[in-house]
């Protein structure tokens, strides 16, 4: 069994273990309620979750009281933000707490597999450090919103670092692992269906290099758990066709038909998409330059040799597997983010063992020495993460205005309650955001407030709140506006007075 350390950890170990994830949890939930929720992906999933939460129906997912096959994914997540809104309320930290909350949970998935698997718990708290302070991780569509893949990542994480486990060590408790990871790939399934089984390539490629394929595949408990997982994934899928018919037809196309049909030309991008983005976007920034030399050197350490390589292929096929079909988005790679933080945490911990090696430290220098490198690598990513978090001034898309100007009205003028929101779009998609609010504030906090979709709706004294430019030029032309309150984006809160036009 790989590792350096053996017998009892240090209480060293143990507290800047703890600071670490100290730091990581801090980080993670810094400033998480403080943006609005966003549109699209997080708007949708926060608008079932409040459908979820009013109607109490656990497996049909709703927009407006109406059933939607806009969201066709599985609802697992939906579940949690709506168990979060029963503790926390209706609001944007209840939607984000799931996310933030599994974000932790990775870390300490982490920490646990460098402790019982690589006997090594300086592994686990420098791959948690570099976690937190990954911004391809710790940003919005990941543990920063509520979407869904903060949770895969925790599942993925858990179900291939377990499998990873028994790989490097004795399989005697084979049936309680498998167990697990059948647990995980379900859940996994449940958070984001097909996504959640794709890391499973990567670990099947590991079970050859390492030789196990065959003892696995003569085990019973295999088949046991793997025809479980199909049964309550085949069976979700059977149970939401018969609740909704066509719900099947409109998956087959969103969530699978992707891979093999172009949609959105903003979403093509090519095969090397994934890498650029570690550093164009710097989502594994600066760690990106020490990842390759990081793996080189677990390589060659005869101690790590074998879980550098397990975690090397599993990322290489994942991304792979990522970059064949055209359509790309920014936070599919979210899962190999761990997997990237252990890598390099190996390599770190083998260079520094090399050194204090040559320089024959005694134990409480080591110690002393070591917290003192971490603090002098860690602070300047941990500083520019906090940065990052507390800069919430977040450019609001065009979409997005009329949901921040609601939200900005709630909390700087919270007499105004009942007005009209004049917003004018073809696609009902777009209403997503403005719909979540709307819900919330009319149900939740006496609000009353009316969408309008159309000009023709607008009638001689309305108090109308108007971001569009088209929109605000017309009530100007065609009644007295009273502003009331303009806002940050350019939109305007106003009572209509006597039209200027005969």
């Amino acid at each position: 069994m790989p590792g350096v350390t053996t017998g009892r950890i240090s209480i060293a170990d143990w507290v800047l273990a703890i600071i670490a994830l100290g730091i990581a949890t801090f980080l993670i939930f810094q400033n998480l309620s403080a943006p609005a929720i966003r549109q699209w992906d997080e708007a949708i999933y926060a608008d079932n979750a409040l459908d979820m939460y009013m109607t109490g129906d656990p497996i049909v997912m709703r927009r407006n009281g109406e059933v939607t096959f806009y969201n066709t994914k599985p609802p697992l997540v939906i579940w949690l933000q709506t168990l979060s809104m029963h503790v926390f309320g209706v609001n944007e930290f209840a939607i984000r707490f799931p996310s933030a909350l599994v974000g932790v949970l990775t870390c300490v998935i982490l920490l646990l597999f460098s402790i019982k698997a690589l006997n090594d718990i300086r592994i686990g708290t420098i791959a948690v450090l570099v976690l937190a302070t990954t911004y391809g991780f710790v940003k919005q569509h990941v543990v920063k919103t509520g979407d869904l893949d903060a949770v895969l990542v925790m599942w993925v994480t858990l179900y291939s670092l377990l499998f990873f486990h028994f790989l490097l060590t004795t399989p005697t408790q084979y049936r309680l692992i498998c167990s697990c990871i059948g647990i995980g790939v379900a859940a996994a399934f449940l958070t984001k269906g097909i996504a959640g089984w794709i890391p499973m390539v990567g670990l099947f490629v590991s079970a050859i290099l390492m030789r196990r394929v065959k003892w696995i595949l003569s085990q019973r408990h295999t088949y046991l758990v793997a025809g479980l997982v199909l049964l309550l994934c085949i069976g979700y899928y059977v149970l939401r066709e018969y609740l909704t018919p066509g719900y099947l037809t409109r998956t087959v196309k969103v969530d699978y038909g992707r891979f093999l049909t172009q949609t959105m030309a903003w979403h093509h991008h090519p095969w090397y998409y994934y890498f650029w983005n570690w550093y164009r976007l710097e989502f594994f920034t600066p760690y990106v330059f020490w990842l390759p030399v990081a793996i080189v050197i677990g390589l060659l350490s005869k101690v790590f040799h074998r879980p550098v390589m397990l975690l090397t292929t599993h990322v290489l096929v994942f991304i792979g597997i990522l970059s064949y079909p055209i359509v790309k988005l920014m936070w599919y790679d979210a899962p190999v983010y761990p997997f990237l933080a252990l890598l390099c945490a190996i390599g770190g911990v083998v260079v520094w063992d090399f050194i204090k090696e040559k320089i024959k430290l005694n134990k409480g220098s080591e110690a002393i020495l070591f917290t003192i490198l971490l603090a002098s690598i860690f602070f300047i990513p941990v500083r520019d993460m906090y940065r990052r978090n507390a800069d919430q001034r977040l450019p609001v898309d065009i979409l997005e205005r009329e949901g921040f100007f609601i939200r900005e009205l709630s909390r700087n003028n919270p007499v105004l309650k009942r007005y009209k929101v004049l917003m004018v779009y073809e696609q009902n998609a777009h209403y997503t955001q403005v719909d979540f609010y709307m819900n919330a504030y009319n149900r939740y906090m006496g609000f009353e407030i009316e969408l309008l979709r159309d000009t023709t709706l607008v009638q001689l004294e309305d108090t109308i709140a108007c971001c569009q430019e088209k929109q605000l030029q017309w009530l100007k032309a065609h009644f007295e506006c009273e502003v009331i309150v303009r806002g940050e984006t350019g939109c305007e809160i106003m009572k209509l007075g006597q039209s200027s036009v005969d």
